[in-house]
């Protein structure tokens, strides 16, 4: 079934239907609050307006709703990237319904071509095209972006780790989230508090990798921070910060309860294949470069990723979530990971979405 969302000039764009949801819990419910990720399963008409984008999360968190597993102590954390493709938000028809993602930002092109092309002649990064691509609405999904969150928070009591997104110069001003196009793109996250407030932190990614590094710039590992919530202080880690031993030292001043991170891993099926090893940056020195090519990616995943991490932090509870979904022609792969009392469990690898709870002991 579809659900029309949108007239956009004329042709409608509906939101496809997503699989429902499988859940799984880790712990015991002991009153001490919980992690909730949210895998969520997008495709582009997820994105296509800010209506299709909300309901889109509000099917998942209403799922969650049902299951009890939404209380004021919850943390959601939803996944990186999440807010990034919504640099479609209100494009016509042929954008969302494009067969490669090329063609969808190539297509947007003839709508903003001043725009484009004058962010184009001074962008500050090595892919000109790219850059430009993601900054063109940059206003446009900050606020979006914002707007979902916010309301999701509050209607549904959560504190909501949002996800990420592509913005040129993002900054936190007295509680809104600003962007200024023309300076550099960062993958950047923010926290929500169940009062709709943007909580004083953000998280921008450290450690892009190789294939990042062409248009987005890292931020400083030293700046990360850990963000205060009703389940005590937790760090949060976008895409690989959580393979770096540098991105935990920053974040383990604070002495976070939990860590959580979210991931997107492309393409389809890369989560089985031999694992590349790090790129963009040099290795962190613990690494075995025999492992490289001999693990998968998701054995990979537990030895350096935060599953591995956490315990040489001296932390006892983690939980990361991929992105998944038909994003054009990207593919997606990955599974939830959870770690409870420094036991890891792995989510269902399924073409889905999951929610992935982990409840926390009293103190």
């Amino acid at each position: 079934m579809l659900v029309p969302l949108a007239i956009l000039g004329c042709r409608s764009v509906a939101l496809m239907d997503a699989p429902p949801a499988q859940v799984v819990e880790v712990g015991v419910d002991e009153g001490a609050g919980n992690v909730l990720g949210v895998q969520a399963w997008m495709d582009p008409t997820a994105w296509s307006s800010a209506d299709a984008f909300d309901l889109r999360l509000r099917e998942l968190l209403d799922t969650a709703r049902e299951q009890d597993l939404l209380r004021p102590d919850t943390v959601v954390v939803l996944p990186e990237h999440l807010a990034t493709w919504l640099v479609v938000v209100d494009e016509p028809y042929n954008v969302i319904s494009a067969p490669t993602v090329d063609k969808a930002l190539r297509r947007m092109i003839p709508r903003h071509l001043g725009r484009f092309l004058s962010l184009r002649a001074d962008a500050p990064a090595e892919d000109r095209n790219q850059y430009a691509l993601f900054a063109l609405k940059a206003e446009e999904v900050a606020a979006t972006w914002v707007e979902v969150s916010t309301a999701l928070a509050v209607d549904y009591q959560v504190n909501l780790v949002a996800g990420s997104a592509l913005l040129p110069g993002p900054e936190l001003i007295d509680g809104e989230l600003t962007v200024a196009p023309g300076e550099p793109l960062r993958n950047v996250s923010f926290v929500v508090g169940a009062d709709g407030s943007l909580l004083p932190e953000l998280t921008v990614e450290a450690f892009p990798d190789a294939d990042e590094l062409d248009v987005v710039e890292p931020g400083a590992a030293a700046s990360l921070e850990v963000t205060q919530t009703p389940l005590g202080p937790v760090a949060v880690l976008l895409g690989d910060d959580a393979w770096y031993p540098t991105a935990w030292a920053a974040m383990a001043f604070g002495a976070p309860r939990v860590a959580v991170g979210s991931h997107y891993t492309s393409p389809d099926g890369a989560w089985s294949e031999p694992w590349e090893g790090y790129t963009g940056f040099e290795p962190p020195s613990d690494v075995d470069p025999d492992d490289v090519r001999q693990l998968s990616l998701s054995e990979a995943e537990r030895r350096y990723g935060l599953p591995g991490r956490l315990e040489e932090e001296g932390l006892s509870f983690g939980l990361s979530v991929p992105l998944r979904g038909h994003i054009w022609d990207l593919g997606s792969d990955g599974a939830a990971v959870l770690v409870h009392q420094g036991q890891v469990h792995d989510g269902p690898l399924v073409d889905g979405p999951v929610l992935a709870n982990l409840w926390l002991p009293a103190r």
